[in-house]
């Protein structure tokens, strides 16, 4: 995941900037000037003013106003790419994994069919324990057993040890928001992750950096198909490390140490798609196939 927003992307924020008057200067993808404030930041400042009743704060803050330049540019790029339909996440400031992911679609490299071509593929059986009963992972299936996408009865599962958010490593949490039929599983495998790893390996092998739980999105990479996001029973870790389309070969979670991590989850009947299809490391799904 990226740390900034890429040369094109300040390009095309510099692109819209001007078509609505606010930027009269070079689209050269250069945002920051040295010793003084930019003609491209002083634009997104008061594009921010306009739309600043779309931006998403955090609940200790007053106004974006406080926000450095960086997160400004950050906040407008979302803004802009949601208007195109790419589901950059809300307009906080913060490049996480969906507004990376919405980058990627943006900028082409990212197919918005891969997913669905990768979904087709025969999956690899790795545990056939199934104790919650868990469905299968078609949509069908999934709304039958956990009802309807995007409105699930969502409630806080307690930590046993607190998490950074991938997107905002100053900000931890001690609780994560799940669909009301996986919580006391959800709760049950932390628990016994936090038993299987000291709280120094749980840090150096990134189970405490939260990359996402319920989010009402399509899967990535996939025209047709909700996310597992989208109804609470899926949960994200550690992004940056574990990208969408790596395997085993470069993904962190696919070592040899963290195989008791994802049978603590496999015991549960969860779906790790990393373990089953060599991709999407970072994701657990509460499905079972």
């Amino acid at each position: 995941m990226r740390s900034s927003i890429p040369l094109s992307g300040v390009k095309y924020i510099q692109t819209e900037l001007r078509k609505i008057g606010l930027y009269s200067g070079n689209i050269d993808g250069i945002r920051t000037v040295a010793g003084k404030t930019s003609k491209t930041d002083t634009g997104i400042d008061i594009a921010l003013g306009r739309r600043q009743s779309e931006l998403t704060l955090k609940s200790n803050e007053g106004s974006y106003k406080d926000w450095s330049e960086k997160r400004k540019a950050v906040a407008f790029f979302q803004l802009i790419m949601n208007d195109l339909k790419f589901e950059a996440g809300p307009a906080d400031g913060f490049w996480g994994p969906q507004t990376d992911v919405a980058f990627d679609l943006f900028s082409n490299k990212l197919d918005r069919n891969w997913r669905d071509d990768q979904d087709n593929k025969p999956s690899k059986p790795v545990s056939r324990l199934n104790p919650n009963g868990w469905p299968k992972s078609d949509t069908a299936s999934v709304r039958a057993f956990f009802g309807q996408a995007c409105k699930p009865p969502l409630v806080k599962v307690d930590l046993p040890f607190k998490m950074k958010y991938a997107w905002d490593l100053s900000t931890e949490t001690s609780t994560i928001s799940v669909h009301e039929k996986v919580a006391d599983s959800v709760s049950r495998v932390f628990n016994k992750v936090n038993g299987l790893y000291t709280p120094r390996e749980i840090v150096t092998h990134g189970l405490n950096i939260f990359s996402g739980a319920y989010n009402c999105r399509n899967a990535r990479g996939s025209n047709t198909t909700l996310s597992k996001h989208s109804w609470g029973i899926a949960i994200d870790t550690d992004n940056q490390r574990n990208q969408l389309k790596w395997g085993r070969d470069r993904a962190y979670l696919a070592k040899p140490e963290l195989i008791p991590y994802w049978e603590a989850w496999e015991e549960e009947g969860w779906t790790s798609l990393g373990r089953t299809k060599n991709y999407d490391w970072m994701h657990v799904q509460a499905t079972h196939d």
